[in-house]
């Protein structure tokens, strides 16, 4: 079994890298600005939770079957970084300044989504969070890392 390269594998306790992941998110939240590199926004990926990866690792140890699997979001999971910012502004009302015209990096795909028909053959009970469930989850998380972090700086620090 192997988890597909071209998807986002989303944890809301996971941070990310500048250039890689849900990176909008703690834009998002903390309003600062994002840069989208290339396609102008319209590049699409499939998310899936890291949770689902796990159950789907599980129900593979608990009764291996023969076949090549690819794990990831689907289509029901995809989602441009336009419909995100979208829906982050939209549900959440967010606004955070997002620059459309960086560079396409290096290798960058337009659109990818992780084909997992044959894993679902196998495994019919498998089941996947909804990507507007995931985003939630992952903006709670980074409120909850932003209030930490403003309630750490508030508190002066104590000689001893």
């Amino acid at each position: 079994m192997r988890s597909s390269s071209g998807g986002w594998v989303l944890n809301s306790r996971r941070s990310e890298r500048p250039d890689s992941g849900f990176t909008i998110k703690k834009c998002a939240v903390w309003g600062e600005p994002y840069t989208v590199y290339g396609w102008d926004g319209y590049q699409v990926r499939d998310n899936i939770d890291a949770e689902d990866v796990a159950s789907a690792v599980f129900l593979y140890a608990e009764n291996p079957k023969d076949g090549i699997y690819n794990i990831g979001g689907g289509p029901a999971n995809s989602i441009s970084v336009r419909e995100a910012v979208s829906y982050l502004s939209a549900t959440h009302g967010f606004d955070f300044p997002v620059t459309w015209n960086g560079p396409p990096r290096l290798g960058d795909h337009r659109w990818y989504i992780t084909n997992t028909q044959c894993f679902e053959s196998h495994y019919k009970t498998w089941t996947r969070k909804p990507i507007k469930e995931v985003i939630d989850a992952l903006v709670v998380s980074e409120r909850s890392r932003r209030e930490f972090a403003t309630r750490d700086a508030a508190v002066p620090a104590t000689a001893e």
